[in-house]
């Protein structure tokens, strides 16, 4: 089951943002992208669109274009769901197969990229500061889930690929050779 197109994972050669990434989806698999331009409500409408995707059996990445923050202003904010939700897509992102994923993240694991230290003055994180009376959460689009959330939430932002992580053995190193 080799990929028919070889193409950098992210953190290679051309590392990938978020922004590159959904470009790159986009183009190479329309299908996994489902982009709602129609104002949806970050009170249970964005939840509830994904558990109709999830009741259709659809796990496409969503990207809300049309949101208001919690004053009911609109939010020059995108949000953006699902990223994690298939693994043939967590696959591909990965430039790897479902069969094969656990393998190759492992792999990765074991050999981590470099990370990229940036001088304090010139991090992104600098760009927009607010502070005292200027600072409000309630200006991000953030969900509220469900009918009995007290408030918004982010939601777990993690994947969790193995609880335990052993050296390979040398039959599942030929089983992972022979799945690519």
């Amino acid at each position: 089951m080799k990929l028919e197109k070889e193409r950098p994972m992210i953190g290679e050669s051309s590392p990938r943002d978020l922004r590159a990434f959904l470009d790159e989806l986009k183009r190479e698999r329309p299908n996994d992208l489902l982009v709602v331009d129609k104002e949806v409500s970050v009170v249970h409408e964005m939840s509830a669109l994904l558990v109709e995707l999830e009741n259709r059996n659809r796990y496409p990445v969503v990207q809300f274009t049309n949101t208001r923050d919690h004053h009911g202003n609109p939010s020059p904010f995108p949000v953006i769901s699902n990223l994690f939700a298939s693994r043939a897509r967590n696959a591909w992102t990965m430039n790897s197969t479902s069969e094969a994923i656990p393998f190759d993240y492992y792999e990765r694991l074991k050999n981590p990229i470099a990370p990229v230290y940036v001088e304090s003055a010139q991090a992104p994180v600098h760009e927009v500061v607010d502070q005292g009376d200027a600072v409000d959460l309630l200006k991000f689009p953030i969900p509220v889930h469900h009918e009995w959330d007290p408030g918004p939430y982010i939601t777990a932002g993690m994947a969790t690929m193995s609880a335990r992580m052993v050296e390979p053995t040398d039959s599942s190193t030929e089983l992972k050779k022979n799945l690519k």
